[in-house]
């Protein structure tokens, strides 16, 4: 490295890293993505947010529909959490939703709903396009002279691979309680899996289970045919045991009613994926 390189304060070098690696992205970065509208950083960090541990084909039909309903950081701040943690349901890792619906108010609050920055989008597509995991294309990379890896000898091992740990299993046994054509449901809290969304009554037991369908005046359907599965998350595998148990409409009027959502309406609630998939499944045996 040169000495004038090495001379440099940290505050300086870290200016020259952004002003190479923004000329380089100018030239070079990714145009083709929709949310690739510069004079709208709103857009460029809901993308970000959502491309964390989603791949591009898979968060993008949730990122237009996003922008559709909540265009601009105004717009998301005001919105209550329980309607983006809606709009956010099927993509995964929900704390990504709570953050982004606490910091839109935060800029509102604190800055008036203005700016965010392309620098983090630059980095994206330098990661995507150049500083890749295998075989990174280093004498194409704008900020080469600032890499340690480069410096070291080390970009064929770096990043280190991550020993795979094992997930454990935990039962799951999940309660579909109907009454009539409504479906009962509750909020989780904040924290923890699925945080913030609707879900079916879940239980350790299968006996927990039924003392609660019973509490409600339900009666397990015999031989209704929802198959176990199971459903992979960062951490854990839910091992899902569904029970479906049924009584009359008025056992919805009779309990909270606020907590029994009719099945056709389950399309546009805040359900994660797994839940989803079940209810649907329900609502096709019902209609058959």
């Amino acid at each position: 490295m040169p000495r004038s390189e090495r001379a440099r304060s940290p505050a300086a070098a870290q200016g020259g890293f952004a002003r190479r690696l923004l000329g380089w992205y100018r030239g070079h970065g990714r145009r083709d993505l929709p949310w690739l509208d510069e004079r709208d950083p709103y857009r460029v960090w809901i993308s970000e947010i959502m491309l964390q541990q989603t791949q591009v084909a898979t968060a993008l039909p949730y990122f237009r529909r996003f922008i559709e309903r909540f265009p601009d950081v105004c717009s998301l701040a005001r919105a209550p959490i329980a309607d983006v943690m809606g709009a956010w349901a099927g993509l995964g890792y929900y704390a990504r939703a709570r953050n982004l619906h606490a910091c839109a108010r935060a800029v509102v609050e604190r800055h008036g709903g203005r700016d965010m920055a392309r620098y983090t989008q630059a980095i994206m597509d330098l990661g995507a396009t150049v500083c890749t995991r295998m075989q990174p294309a280093c004498s194409r990379c704008p900020v080469s002279a600032s890499c340690r890896a480069q410096q070291t000898g080390r970009t064929a091992a770096l990043p280190a691979t991550r020993a795979r740990r094992e997930r454990p299993v935990r039962p799951s046994h999940v309660l579909i309680a109907l009454a009539g054509q409504a479906v009962l449901l509750q909020r989780r809290k904040a924290d923890g899996i699925w945080g913030g969304l609707m879900c079916l009554p879940e239980f350790r037991s299968k006996a927990s289970l039924l003392r609660r369908a019973r509490a409600l005046g339900l009666d397990p359907v015999a031989g209704a045919p929802l198959a176990p599965r199971r459903h992979a998350l960062t951490h854990l595998t839910l091992a899902i045991e569904p029970v479906v148990a049924a009584g009359p409409a008025s056992r919805a009027r009779d309990a909270d009613p606020r907590r029994w959502v009719a099945l056709d309406r389950i399309d546009q609630a805040a359900l994660p994926a797994p839940h989803r998939v079940l209810l649907r499944e329900v609502r096709r045996l019902l209609c058959a």
